[in-house]
């Protein structure tokens, strides 16, 4: 009898652990307010060059500028070929006293509204070898220069390309199936 009611409690703790992990597993998954995508490009050697996405999912408030660290690039060697951007005017501020390069970009043709996204902010760089490339942190702040938030930038996920067969190979796929009926009949 004390071994059934030991099952019993085993067995009723693990469902209401696996109706908690359950529960949080298909809890929505809140995203940030405003979401700052890169693409990773080698431009050959150590130099590299970001192409960031800016998008505004749910932030309502008065998104103003952002600014990106660049802790992995060697020094004075942080560059970009466009300054202005959809309404944006961008800079880059040199690393100073143990303070990462910063990539800074300005809003002066007004919000972006909540669903909206701007492309097109590219930075240079040269790597300077420590650590691994990928996500870098942001700052965003308002019109008053305060901060309203932080976070990491993400990896533009893009589809590998689909693979189309040439029609040479095409072609000798459709001989080779057509020649096995005629190898069965000899």
């Amino acid at each position: 009898m004390n071994q059934m009611k030991w099952k019993s409690g085993i067995l009723r703790r693990f469902a209401a652990a696996a109706g908690v992990l359950l529960s949080v597993a298909l809890a929505p998954v809140q995203a940030a307010p405003v979401n700052i995508e890169y693409e990773l490009v080698s431009l050959g050697g150590f130099e590299y060059e970001y192409r960031y996405t800016v998008s505004n999912e749910s932030f309502s408030g008065d998104f103003y500028a952002f600014s990106i660290d660049f802790s992995q690039a060697e020094d004075g060697s942080v560059s970009t070929p466009n300054t202005a951007v959809g309404g944006w005017d961008t800079s880059i501020l040199t690393a100073v006293l143990g303070s990462p390069a910063q990539y800074d970009a300005i809003n002066n043709g007004g919000a972006l509204g909540i669903g909206q996204s701007v492309s097109g902010f590219v930075v240079r760089f040269l790597w300077n070898g420590v650590g691994t490339l990928g996500e870098q942190a942001f700052v965003l702040y308002d019109s008053g220069f305060s901060l309203i938030g932080d976070g990491y930038t993400t990896a533009l996920v893009v589809p590998p390309p689909v693979d189309v067969p040439e029609p040479a190979t095409l072609l000798l796929a459709v001989l080779a199936l057509a020649g096995v009926p005629l190898s069965r009949r000899r």
